[in-house]
């Protein structure tokens, strides 16, 4: 993580310049922006489009570059202004509307002739809001419209919006202040620039179909986008009503926030426009109390509590009635849990109350509650694609493989059913709705699906080009959408497969190669495809990756593909950290995700901004907890606990301050708390280590036991038995930790098997341990050695096979295995090929300079009677003192005293055994058979076996202790089971 050091130090270079260069009073621009610098800057990925009379194509740009003080805005508020300019286009004069934040396309793929106007470029819009870095004493929204005419873009309106609030409330009077020149400056604009047409007509009041209805009861992406289109079309030749007008931005709002996990900015122009939309309806209506509470709903969803409540108490004071959707908002903005969870008793609003439950956990970090919620509400809404990808990220790991792969199932079998209820649904379109009718797709058939759907893809974008199509959402933004879904579920498949299942690169590449048609033609496309690939590999397709990224439109939700490609393109890595904090927006999910990025700075800043957004959030309250402590006093503290004392999240904050301040007993108390409230492993394992610190290990086994008396939940309560048996192997009382080693090792997870094959080992039970360590290896390729390894260590099992495996393991890896030259040398020493292990540890310290490859070289050429080689090897590895390699400075110094014995042919074992004893946990084993088998070699065989015993009774999983073991064995000494602790020289093992 040190790439996000490095991004927060350049952030903050830019914010004290920023600062330094920040005009806070008055007007320093001469003019709004430098239109010509900005299109300049941008055509090499943003081409100027020729002038269609028909259409507006909107590209979009990002504040000004030339003003250093307009680049921490948000998305949202760029998208404010620019789908303003957009429905001035599609309501107020009935043309045809594309959007390049939708990720449309602006250009035909045939480009006829009759529907442009080369000799004109085509318009656009750029708006910023100078001021200070975080906007604190902004004043005003600057706009420009332009025709990007080559070579020299034309600004042909130019307008200042001065803001009576600072950043954290002008969100909406932005929006309320665009919204309005949507209607009267915005069309006078696009006449005088060539276009022409007439508005929608304007109803009293309408009833909505029963489609439309359907579909907008629907939390999946293709029955909104159903419900969107068919608005749009009713308002298009029917008209606009105060009705059609709140379902179309309360259906805005839904996409918006069902589309915020993907990765592509379109969310954020769709959540632009259900605000804009809501202020129509509240300027159509004279802010009529239906208005308001459709505009509560829009804001609710949108992450704008605080606002949410000002409506309401508006409201109140009208005491106006409220609708029974308007109370389960109220509910969700005062973050009143129970008072939610009573209205979901009530059929008609329970998918509402699991969705805003789910909204109130979706920016968290891992929490079992939060993974609950999101679990409910797939139960209650089956197609909710933003809950499976949050399951596949932070649950269990067995949750985490189901979502997965139920996604990809669910999503097949909800497309093709939800698309064929669209109305006027293109013939090529209904027919691949027909044809996936008729086969019945199922899981079973996923191949043929994704075919079908790729083909669905194309002729989507086909149906969606602007001469054929006139509606809004387009066909070709519904297609890009199923593109999104494609490269959002590939990449959760990737992720939980390598990061959660460790599988091997070979087949991590040939995943990635069978998903390369479903993410072909998505803009990230080929960083996706990096992954699990060779870093050679990755450097070739690093910047065919980077120019695909547009930074303007860069999120949070695209960093982690920035991690990965750190190593590969440091600098990349930074901008993208650094412009997802510049294009957050002060809305509940940004903040949040903010708040619990770990860095002081940003942490208190967003706790800052949560008090105008949301402050009766506990994420409001866990902000002060975690990075205002210090400076709230007692009372205040305490007043923390009184106000969301059944709050989960804030206890369990409040808890880890006590913990760091040791102040055991409130620590203790809300611990016990927490389990009355939420009772999980975690809590209970918690409260466990709380007594451990206290060094009250009955207690500490208690409390471990009494979680073990809990539903099963995942891996959990088998990491707690591991805990216990690791405890009483620790102390040697294997057999009270067998039946929790062997009842963890029945879920197969690689750390509990390891415990068991090391518990019955230690009993003498080589048979047993054998047992699991044939089902370790055959299970995990990254452990298909240790059958070998510990047959070889015990003398015991089948051998032969076991390295029979090993080695078809290895054969399947393919050539090269560069990466796995030590555990060639190893195995080479095993089966006896010393001068081939000496070779293969020679050209890795020749390669890389690690010492620990540089004493098994040295040692290895001892055995071989080469003094001279041993002696060179030695001299290099000990020149390493003033720079060791981080973790290997004991190799270091112990190449020295090895040096040392050789030149004064004598061994000086108190310093050896003082180097021993102080080595960090693991070391210990490695130096004790580095010694070991040196001094062996060297002529003294009773030393260097004391040593080689230490090291083959080690309790420790390392190379060395094989070797040693297997060293030993070789020469019929036998050294008994493993001990309970790793073995220092002090102890003086006997023989026996």
């Amino acid at each position: 993580m040190r790439w996000w050091i490095s991004g927060i130090l350049l952030f903050c270079t830019l914010y004290s310049n920023a600062r330094a260069e920040s005009p806070v009073d008055g007007d320093s621009h001469a003019s709004l922006h430098d239109v010509a610098k900005l299109v300049q800057s941008s055509r090499a990925t943003k081409p100027p489009l020729p002038f269609r009379p028909d259409a507006l194509l909107l590209k979009s740009y990002s504040g000004d570059p030339t003003d250093r003080t307009s680049f921490h805005r948000g998305l949202l508020l760029r998208e404010l202004v620019r789908q303003s300019l957009l429905i001035s286009a599609r309501d107020e004069l009935g043309l045809r509307t594309r959007d390049a934040t939708l990720r449309e396309s602006l250009v035909d793929s045939d480009k006829p002739a009759a529907a442009q106007d080369t000799t004109k470029g085509s318009v656009q819009i750029v708006s910023s809001i100078p001021g200070d870095l975080f906007l604190q004493h902004s004043d005003r929204l600057e706009i420009s419209i332009f025709r990007d005419d080559a070579p020299v873009p034309q600004t042909v309106f130019e307008k200042t919006v001065q803001l009576s609030r600072p950043r954290p409330e002008a969100i909406e009077e932005i929006a309320a202040a665009v919204e309005q020149l949507s209607r009267n400056e915005f069309p006078k604009v696009l006449k005088e620039v060539g276009y022409q047409g007439n508005s929608n007509a304007i109803l009293e009041n309408s009833s909505l179909p029963d489609d439309v209805v359907q579909s907008s009861s629907q939390w999946d992406l293709i029955s909104q986008f159903n419900a969107i289109r068919a608005l749009h079309q009713i308002h298009r030749t029917s008209g606009e009503s105060p009705q059609s007008l709140a379902a179309l931005a309360e259906s805005y709002a839904r996409l918006g926030t069902l589309t915020a996990f993907l990765r592509s900015p379109a969310h954020q122009a769709l959540k632009a426009r259900a605000l804009l939309y809501s202020q129509r309806l509240l300027a159509r209506t004279s802010g009529s109390n239906d208005a308001r509470q459709s505009y509560i709903y829009v804001l609710a969803l949108l992450g704008r509590h605080q606002t949410a409540l000002d409506q309401l108490d508006l409201l109140a004071k009208k005491k106006a009635d409220l609708t029974l959707p308007t109370e389960v908002i109220q509910a969700f903005v005062r973050f009143d849990a129970d008072g939610l969870e009573k209205l979901a008793a009530d059929p008609s609003q329970r998918s509402l109350v699991r969705y805003l439950q789910f909204l109130a956990v979706e920016p968290l970090e891992d929490h079992a509650f939060a993974a609950e919620a999101a679990m409910n509400l797939v139960k209650e809404q089956e197609a909710c694609l933003p809950a499976y990808h949050f399951l596949s990220h932070r649950a269990t790991l067995g949750v985490k493989r189901g979502a997965t792969a139920a996604a990809l199932g669910v999503f097949a079998q909800t497309l093709y059913d939800r698309l064929a209820q669209a109305t006027e649904l293109p013939s090529s379109v209904r027919n691949i709705t027909d044809r996936a009718a008729e086969a019945g797709l199922n899981n079973d058939a996923m191949r043929q699906e994704i075919g079908l759907r790729l083909q669905l893809i194309d002729e989507l974008h086909d149906a969606g080009q602007v001469r054929r199509d006139n509606g809004e959402l387009s066909w070709d933004f519904l297609g890009q959408l199923i593109r999104e879904v494609n490269f959002a579920k590939a990449a959760d498949l990737l992720f939980v497969q390598g990061n959660n299942l460790g599988l091997p690169l070979n087949e991590m590449s040939a995943l990635v190669s069978g998903l390369s048609p479903l993410i072909s033609g998505h803009p990230y496309e080929q960083g996706l495809l990096g992954y699990g690939r060779t870093l050679d590999i990755n450097v070739q397709q690093l910047p065919r990756f980077l120019e695909s990224i547009d930074l303007d439109d860069m999120e949070v939700s695209l960093q982690p593909m920035a991690i990965y490609f750190a190593d590969l393109y440091r600098p990349f890595a930074d901008q993208v950290m650094i412009k997802g904090i510049d294009n957050q927006d002060l809305v509940y999910r940004d903040l949040v995700f903010q708040l619990q990025r770990g860095h002081a700075s940003l942490g208190d800043t967003a706790t800052f901004f949560l008090r105008s957004v949301s402050p009766k959030s506990p994420m409001y309250a866990v902000g002060h907890i975690r990075y205002r402590w210090q400076s709230l006093n007692d009372q205040q503290r305490g007043r923390l606990e009184s106000d969301f004392g059944n709050n989960l999240l804030v206890l369990e904050n409040l808890t880890q301050q006590y913990l760091v301040a040791a102040s055991w007993s409130d620590a203790e108390r809300l611990l016990l708390r927490i389990i009355e409230l939420y009772p999980t492993a975690k809590s209970f394992e918690t409260l466990a280590n709380l007594y451990g610190q206290q060094g009250k290990t009955k207690q500490w086994i208690e409390t471990l036991s009494a979680s073990l008396e809990l539903p099963a939940s995942g891996l959990d309560q088998d990491r707690i038995r591991v805990q216990i048996a690791e405890h009483y192997m620790s102390q040697g009382e294997f057999a009270e930790a067998l039946p929790y080693a062997e009842q963890a090792a029945q879920s197969w997870a690689a750390w509990a098997m390891i415990t068991a094959i090391n518990c019955h080992e230690a009993l003498g039970d080589n048979e047993a341990a054998e047992l699991w360590v044939q089902r370790l290896s055959q299970r995990y390729d990254s452990k298909s050695l240790d059958w070998y390894f510990f047959c070889r260590r015990t003398g015991s099992g089948n051998v032969e096979q076991a390295f029979a495996f090993a080695k078809r393991y290895l054969q399947s890896i393919g050539e090269p295995l560069e990466g796995h030259q030590q555990t060639l040398a190893v195995l080479d020493q095993l089966q006896g090929n010393t001068s081939q292990a000496a070779l293969r540890f020679q050209r890795l310290y020749d390669s890389g300079a690690n010492p620990w490859d540089g004493l098994h070289a040295a040692v290895l050429a001892t055995e071989l009677g080469e003094t001279e080689v041993a002696r060179r090897l030695l001299v290099r590895v000990a020149a390493q003192k003033d720079a060791p390699p981080a973790g290997h400075e004991v190799e270091v110094t112990l190449a020295q005293l090895l040096l040392d014995s050789q030149d004064e042919t004598s061994f000086d074992r108190e310093k050896v055994d003082s180097l021993v004893r102080t080595a960090p946990p693991g070391d210990p084993t490695n130096l004790n058979y580095f010694i070991g088998k040196f001094l062996w070699h060297s002529g003294d065989q009773s030393v260097g076996e004391a040593y080689l015993r230490l090291a083959a009774r080690s309790p420790t999983i390392k190379w060395n202790r094989h070797l040693a073991a297997a060293m030993l064995r070789d020469e019929a000494i036998d050294f008994g089971t493993p001990a309970p602790q790793e073995l220092l020289p002090a102890e003086n093992p006997s023989k026996d």
